[in-house]
């Protein structure tokens, strides 16, 4: 399949189109509004690709996710000694 080769997805939050690359990776494209495109567009550095973004996003919310965890189960949870 080539870089023109594309289908069209319904989600439950619109239509996802995926397109296969001419190195055989399928490529997502998602609808977002004008003020999210800016918003991604002004965090973007030079270079940097819309999806080497997201994936830095991502991976920023999961670590952020983990800490907010980490402190609650700290705060709330109680521990148990566990003898080796």
């Amino acid at each position: 399949m080539f870089a023109s080769d594309q289908s069209i997805h319904k989600s439950p939050r619109g239509p996802v189109s995926e397109e296969l690359t001419s190195r055989g990776h399928a490529t997502k494209r998602i609808a977002v509004t004008k003020e999210v495109w800016e918003s991604l567009s002004m965090l973007r550095r030079p270079g940097e690709t819309f999806s080497d973004l997201i994936e830095a996003l991502i991976e920023t919310e999961k670590k952020a996710r983990l800490m907010r965890d980490m402190i609650r189960i700290a705060e709330e949870e109680e521990f148990v000694e566990l003898n080796f």
